[in-house]
């Protein structure tokens, strides 16, 4: 290749004697005397003898502008090709229908022909410099935040953003066991085993021909196979045919779909039940049951939830714009309890992160429109800003569409733009789905819904950064480690865990250096220190996991991945020095067995790398935003043990108060966590 052809901008260069330039620097002219003839007369010396330049008069100076660079598989890549903007992926939804399964089809087969990006990639050497082994740059990894990852997952996950379906309902991850998990957590009733049920614009998960499982979205299906529209598929996004036998779950966007146009249309305010067959499809055509209830909203009785506000007077945002603030007659903050939304009490607490369903019932009186006005707004509280865009219809008491909402991402307002008879009195309802977000309060914690007040439990998370400097004499280290809570500590407890990877060093701690922010331990209530000489090890406490100083909640773990080491090529240069070596022995003993040995040891230095390699195992953990944590293990065996803790840890999302260490030096997994009596293995001893 020529060196147009790669991206890192250097050409390939070893310095050779061209590149050096002998530079006199003896400061003498060739054939001037050393000393001043008037000097040496003075002294009654002869007068020296002229300056002959010797090879001491010179320098070698690089002279060379070129650096010396070698091409490696990085310099191929480059990270502005292909790269896409929100502006390109929001074309891909452009025209697509509001009902769900239809833009799920739809969508997914503009994505055929899709190709990972060939020149824009990244190399992790840990698991070799081939192009096999590059991480390559996809627009459903761009636009998830992880632009070099695992694409087949995320490639659904796009599709069900650019499609409409809320977070909340169907989560929208980077993993299978994310995935998984968090649907089972949410909305189990909409994810079955088998294939058996699956129809167009359904999210299957299946084993593919490599015998791995994958997931991918149906465009068809005949009775015993399905065509699934799959990203990841060498390097592309395709058509593949799956057989019914190979679906291990199928996600039914089609019942989530039914169950969300319900709950909006519905006012809430009684109970309503269906079972599946009230969906029904025929030809590509669904109906759905919507509930209706005709009477008009009751007085309210001395214990409900009506609002003393309603008879409020009208009023109006800078743009004349009718205000819902103070015309609410009921509100509510729900949570589901086994597939039904539960309305909370006043003064309830929530959990950080709860997924929750928002109500409003509104009361508007005839004429509080201005003249040719029909557009009226309401502010949400903080804390319950939606996640996503959200829009669509309104209804009145008795379930006819009056008009539409529309909502933006973390934005606290929400427009109504109404189609009915504005010039009469009129009540209607307005519902959607969000999580429940602690930093949005500003600190305090309160949601303040019309005139109730709910607590929200704070969840903390931390970020760390660590940071050192050498001493000159490279007898310290110095470290800073940087610990942020964005939310707070809320008068928990912090362990900061600080593990020198490979202390290959004979050396101890300075204790009287350690201070927190600055100040030393003593003016510290509570502070402690407390040494690890394994420093091999990682603790599992709630739903933490502790490595190497790093700090990480376990819902931020996209997946977990075990890679062995590439393996180092046979150096066959090795055999042509022995037979050399061989060939030179009848000529010179001493050079011919030199090369024999040389040979020899570089077969042995390469068998022993091989061998130290093939024990070695990596485990990494993906994080959501990208980040990967490897963590080295040399016993597969183990290794394996430890896999299936952790999913089933990842299972369970969280350990409660109790604890699991493993410890990577002694092979050894204890604790007091019931996951590890349930999997036979023995707790603290």
């Amino acid at each position: 290749m020529t060196d147009d052809e790669y991206s890192c901008g250097y050409e390939e260069h070893v310095h050779s004697d061209a590149c050096y330039t002998e530079v006199l620097i003896c400061g003498y002219e060739d054939g001037a005397s050393e000393t001043p003839a008037d000097s040496a007369e003075e002294d009654g010396e002869a007068a020296p003898a002229a300056h002959s330049h010797t090879a001491d008069c010179y320098q070698r100076v690089l002279t060379c502008t070129l650096p010396e660079h070698t091409h490696t598989l990085e310099c191929l890549a480059d990270i502005t090709a292909d790269v896409e903007t929100p502006a390109d992926w929001d074309e891909q939804s452009e025209g697509v229908s509001s009902f769900w399964s239809d833009a799920m089809t739809e969508i997914a087969q503009r994505q055929l022909g899709y190709t990972e990006s060939a020149k824009n990639f990244t190399v992790d050497k840990a698991l070799g410099e081939t192009l096999a082994q590059a991480h390559h740059y996809t627009r459903y990894g761009d636009w998830y935040g992880n632009p070099y990852g695992s694409w087949d997952v995320m490639f659904v996950a796009f599709c069900q953003h650019y499609a409409g379906i809320p977070e909340d309902v169907i989560p929208q991850c980077a993993s299978l066991l994310q995935l998984r998990t968090e649907l089972e957590n949410a909305h189990p009733e909409y994810i079955t085993p088998g294939g058996s049920e699956a129809t167009p614009g359904d999210i299957v998960l299946y084993t593919n021909a490599a015998g791995e499982e994958t997931i991918g979205i149906v465009t068809a299906y005949d009775g015993a196979n399905l065509t699934v529209v799959s990203g990841a598929v060498d390097g592309a996004v395709a058509a593949v045919t799956v057989a019914e036998a190979d679906v291990t779950n199928t996600i039914r966007v089609l019942d989530a779909y039914g169950v969300y146009a319900q709950t909006g249309a519905s006012d809430g305010s009684e109970e309503l039940s269906f079972d599946a067959d009230a969906i029904l499809a025929r030809d590509g055509a669904v109906a759905y049951i919507v509930w209706q209830r005709p009477d008009s909203i009751m007085p309210a009785a001395e214990d409900d939830d009506t609002l003393t506000a309603a008879a409020a007077t009208p009023q109006y945002d800078s743009e004349d714009n009718l205000k819902l603030d103070n015309l609410l007659t009921s509100t509510a903050i729900s949570i589901n309890q086994g597939g039904t939304w539960e309305p909370l009490n006043n003064l309830a607490s929530i959990k950080d992160g709860t997924q929750v369903q928002v109500e409003i019932v509104y009361s508007i009186p005839a004429n509080a429109f201005k003249p040719g006005g029909n557009t009226a707004t309401y502010t949400l509280p903080a804390g319950v800003y939606p996640k996503v865009d959200l829009s669509g219809n309104i209804t009145d008491s008795t379930g006819t569409i009056i008009g539409t909402f529309a909502l933006s991402k973390k934005s606290p307002t929400v427009t109504f733009t109404f189609s009915n008879d504005t010039s009469r009195a009129f009540t209607g309802t307005f519902k959607f789905n969000t999580t429940i977000n602690y930093a949005e309060t500003g600190g305090d914690g309160q949601i303040h819904l019309g005139e109730k007040t709910y607590t929200i439990e704070p969840e903390y998370s931390l970020n760390t950064k660590k940071e050192h400097t050498l001493s000159e004499d490279k007898s310290k280290v110095s470290y800073t480690v940087t610990v942020n809570a964005p939310n707070g500590t809320h008068d928990q407890t912090v362990t900061i865990t600080d593990r020198l990877a490979e202390n290959t060093a004979n050396g101890s701690y300075d204790t009287s250096s350690i201070k927190i922010d600055g100040k030393p331990l003593s003016e510290y209530t509570g502070a402690a220190i407390t040494y690890n000489e394994d420093g091999k090890s990682f603790e599992i406490t709630g739903d933490i996991i502790k490595w190497n100083g790093t700090v990480m909640k376990i819902q931020n773990i996209s997946y977990v991945t075990n890679e062995k080491f590439a393996l180092p090529a046979f150096p066959k240069l090795a055999v042509v020095l022995i037979l050399f070596g061989l060939i030179v022995w009848q000529f010179n003993v001493a050079t011919g067995l030199g090369c024999l040995v040389a040979g020899c040891l570089w077969i042995f230095s390469w068998f022993s790398e091989r061998e130290d390699l093939k024990s070695k195992i990596l485990l990494t953990l993906a994080m959501n935003s990208g980040t990967r944590i490897p963590i080295l293990f040399h016993d597969k065996e183990f290794l394996n043990k430890v896999l299936d803790v952790l999913e089933e840890v990842m299972k369970a999302g969280s350990i409660g108060n109790k604890n699991i260490t493993v410890s990577i030096s002694n092979c050894d997994i204890s604790g007091n966590a019931k996951i590890l009596t349930d999997m036979g293995i023995s707790q603290d001893r």
